[in-house]
């Protein structure tokens, strides 16, 4: 639950012009804290920097439907540190993005003046290049992504001895591993 409402309200309200930017911490081999100002801030006690790396920030888009879309997040692929990120893998690695807000240009950077919009997972990178860009698209796991995903998990005391090592809770229906037939819970 968001507790700065109030804040966050007062500051769309306003008769001055309105901008936003984002600030991105990617958890990766090392801590990235990016940002989509023309120059560097510090919020929270990290320096967020801003050398354009960062090209873009894509939410899912609003729909009346549940949807799976996920966040996007499009990275500079001339960054050599982030190419040798991504090569020895992101995939997992936690990313939290909030949303900021600027008067007449000035960043509001008080700790209830911005809005956390995500914090997720990196599900994968692609790297693509157009208009003479290299850009790496990050996609990152979809608030929703897992609802119609079948599970693969096998239940079987290696499958959870692999899962978990140490884990017995599959050992006692092993013992006595008779054919049963199970039909909502009850035994035929």
């Amino acid at each position: 639950m968001k507790s700065n409402g109030a804040t966050l309200t007062n500051i769309l309200k306003t008769d001055q012009e309105l901008g936003n930017f984002a600030l991105v911490k990617l958890e990766w081999n090392a801590i990235h804290y990016l940002t989509s100002l023309p120059y560097g801030v510090t919020w929270n006690g990290n320096y967020y920097k801003s050398d354009e790396t960062i090209m873009d920030v894509e939410g899912p888009r609003y729909s009346t439907t549940i949807d799976r879309e996920a966040y996007a997040l499009f990275l500079n692929g001339q960054d050599e540190l982030l190419h040798s990120e991504v090569a020895a893998g992101i995939i997992h690695k936690p990313v939290e993005i909030r949303l900021g807000f600027t008067l007449d240009g000035v960043p509001l950077l008080g700790l209830d003046e911005t809005l956390h919009v995500y914090s997720g997972t990196v599900a994968s990178p692609k790297f693509a290049a157009k208009d003479e860009e290299m850009i790496w698209r990050i996609e990152c796991s979809a608030p929703l992504s897992n609802l119609d995903a079948r599970s693969t998990l096998f239940t079987t005391k290696d499958a959870m001895e692999n899962l978990h090592p140490g884990d017995t809770c599959f050992d006692k229906i092993q013992e006595n591993s008779d054919a049963t037939s199970v039909a909502w819970g009850k035994e035929k």
